[in-house]
């Protein structure tokens, strides 16, 4: 709904539908999972670096499960005591999930998820390309379509913004992206107008 906002009603959407959510979006699939077309090409054994990309597969996708499970468990339990007409307590009342990994990023689904990719990329390394290879256009792109100003994480961000007033403080204490301690209050200076 809000990205239709960005776009009159028309030809305009039809187009942006078109060009990125359709087609775009299926060339962003097979960049990122071209490190697997290398390493099927490859006669190289599996080594060492194939089981630290496995092993480091397997924690992002769990990692990105329990980011997920967490925020659908938080989100069920908020409307929940909403529609039962409880009070929303301490954890429920800003609206919005800063417990378990989302103590330590705003986005550590994202995170997983970009990561993943990152570890597939392993894979063409580990089958012998160069660690410079073309196999690598997948994942950066896919980190720009995230991180980049004005991509999904600013989106997401602005979303939240308007919608929970606490969350200008969730901000200040908690990393957007990368997996961090968060700050402690006394660590954090107040914001301005310009923040």
């Amino acid at each position: 709904v809000v990205i239709r906002g960005w776009f009159p009603p028309g030809v305009r959407w039809e187009l942006f539908n078109l060009c990125f959510i359709c087609l775009c979006q299926q060339l962003i699939v097979l960049a990122f999972s071209s490190p697997a077309s290398l390493a099927a090409a490859s006669t190289a054994p599996l080594n060492a670096l194939d089981g630290f990309a496995a092993a480091l597969f397997v924690a992002l996708l769990l990692g990105e499960a329990l980011a997920d499970w967490q925020m659908l468990a938080f989100q069920t339990e908020k409307y929940r005591r909403r529609a039962a007409g409880e009070p929303a307590g301490d954890a429920y009342a800003r609206g919005f999930i800063e417990t378990g990994l989302w103590a330590y990023s705003r986005h550590p689904n994202y995170f997983c998820e970009v990561s993943i990719w990152w570890a597939f990329y392993i894979f063409s390394i580990g089958a012998g390309a160069p660690l410079a290879n073309w196999s690598l256009v997948g994942p950066v792109f896919l980190t720009c379509l995230f991180v980049l100003p004005r991509a999904s994480l600013d989106v997401t961000e602005t979303l939240s913004s308007r919608k929970y007033p606490a969350f200008a403080d969730y901000q200040r204490r908690v990393s957007r992206f990368f997996p961090l301690p968060p700050r402690d209050e006394g660590e954090l200076a107040p914001l301005s107008a310009g923040d």
